[in-house]
């Protein structure tokens, strides 16, 4: 979806702007900094439920503080929702409403002209019927405490977010943790910014493996060897990461993978472990294999 400028120009101005603020501090401007700050890209993280009829097609949605979104990403999103298709939820063989939370990645992209681009990127859909949290048929959160901010990437006034996939096993502690993705919201040239991908990413994943958790007791996840969860972790220094509904500016990392993800049984029919890295809610995903089944994916242009 594209519009015009008016509105759409302050966004891509501004947007713009901050990318002037994204180079590290005392770093030589070359022509690979350059290269890499192209990659950068305005985001924001759009919250919410969604109700899925007895057909597949969507029946309702409500949006997370919809007041605070920009009119074009609140249409956007209805446009994109209306169009999706899931497989119908059923409960003793009969299909029946169905109620998730969702998050959606958007991206707003310029594309010349004073024109922008805005699209959806990545969707998670939660587990139908969970409406709230803590109950003993779902996984939940025992013993948390934030990574530490590394010297390093503070020392250079780095900050960014990291996506870390983990396998819980049945004691509930975490036998597998990879950094799937980095976003950082700095720029260096490529080297620079590897190197600190790998420092987030390590803190990260440090701090991931103290977790404990209390695993499921009831219901239909109770038996199973493991569980798999996604968790955003985002280093930031000074609180200066965006509100909910305004445009945040990063260089998107690539996604990474690991042995154990490549042996995962149902890896192949399961995209969401290896997909949609970035549209993880901040409170974690632990419903990628139990989550809403998309079968129609929304357009990216």
């Amino acid at each position: 979806m594209a519009g015009r400028a008016g509105s759409g120009e302050v966004i891509v101005k501004r947007i713009m702007l901050g990318l002037c603020c994204l180079f590290l501090s005392g770093t030589v401007l070359a022509a690979t900094a350059i290269s890499v700050r192209k990659r950068a890209v305005g985001s924001m993280l759009v919250t919410g439920w969604i109700e899925v009829a007895p057909t597949g097609k969507v029946a309702n949605y409500d949006l997370d503080q919809s007041s605070k979104l920009p009119p074009v990403v609140v249409k956007l999103i209805g446009q994109t929702l209306s169009g999706l298709a899931f497989q119908p939820v059923e409960i003793a063989g009969k299909a029946v409403i169905a109620k998730a939370r969702m998050s959606l990645r958007v991206i707003a992209d310029p594309v010349g002209n004073e024109n922008y681009q805005v699209k959806i990127t990545g969707t998670q859909f939660g587990r139908p019927g969970n409406a709230t949290s803590g109950t003993t048929d779902d996984i939940s959160y025992k013993h948390r405490v934030e990574p530490s901010y590394p010297q390093e990437a503070a020392w250079h006034d780095v900050s960014g977010t990291v996506y870390v996939l983990a396998m819980v096993n049945r004691q509930g502690e975490v036998e597998h943790a990879l950094a799937q993705q980095v976003d950082l919201r700095v720029v260096g040239n490529d080297d620079q910014m590897k190197r600190f991908r790998q420092v987030l990413a390590l803190a990260a994943i440090k701090a991931v493996k103290h977790w404990t958790f209390n695993t499921p007791t009831t219901g239909p996840r109770a038996a199973q060897p493991y569980w798999l969860g996604r968790v955003p972790i985002t280093f930031v220094l000074n609180n200066r990461k965006p509100a909910y509904g305004q445009w945040d500016v990063y260089v998107p990392g690539p996604i990474e993978t690991a042995a154990w993800v490549q042996q995962l049984p149902h890896i192949a029919n399961d995209k969401l472990i290896i997909a949609n890295v970035d549209s993880t809610p901040s409170t974690g995903n632990f419903s990628l294999t139990s989550g809403l089944h998309l079968i129609s994916k929304p357009s990216r242009s």
